[in-house]
């Protein structure tokens, strides 16, 4: 797998860094830097905290540069996790789904049809069009495992992870600017 940063401004990706082979120090310094040159609060970067990067998560809490830790695996949010958060924010929250990473790539498929978001490459539409979507015995959405993503386009998807994390972190706030680590 790659390390990839995106940065989505103004409902735009406008960039995308790739690295293969980088450590987590290189990856929390590399963050932090582009979070400065885009000029991102640490609050608006969110890092996929499964496996390696959650060391890139307590590098960057360590130095005091507290991130969003995004756990795939992790149930989806639900109205009950919305409680506080603003009515914009409340939208679309449900338990018809798995999990996290089926509930942020359906809501990135729901901002790319509703023409929410530009900027998306050849590469990164390439990698979102190989997820497949079919419901659970509780008919909740889910999404086909990684794996099988990984089966199909020879290679990670993990342009489409960095995506669907800037997304995210979009919807939480009303201003645009985000920036991910997947």
């Amino acid at each position: 797998d790659s390390t990839v940063i995106c940065v989505v401004k103004d409902g735009r990706v406008v960039e995308q860094i790739e690295r293969l082979g980088k450590d987590t120090t290189w990856t929390a310094g590399k963050l932090r830097e582009t979070a400065d040159r885009y000029k991102l609060p640490a609050e608006r970067c969110a890092v996929d905290d499964t496996g390696v990067g959650g060391g890139v998560t307590d590098q960057l809490w360590n130095s005091g540069f507290v991130v969003e830790a995004v756990n795939f695996g992790a149930g989806a949010p639900t109205e009950d996790d919305a409680a506080n958060r603003t009515r914009e924010a409340r939208r679309g929250m449900t338990e018809g789904f798995t999990n996290m990473r089926t509930w942020l790539y359906w809501r990135a498929k729901e901002d790319i049809d509703k023409g929410l978001v530009g900027g998306v490459d050849s590469e990164l539409a390439s990698e979102l069009h190989a997820h497949e979507y079919d419901y659970d015995t509780a008919q909740r959405v889910r999404l086909a495992p990684k794996e099988h993503v990984k089966r199909a386009l020879g290679r990670s998807p993990d342009h489409a992870d960095a995506f669907v994390l800037a997304l995210y972190g979009a919807r939480k706030s009303s201003r645009m600017p985000w920036l991910e680590v997947a």
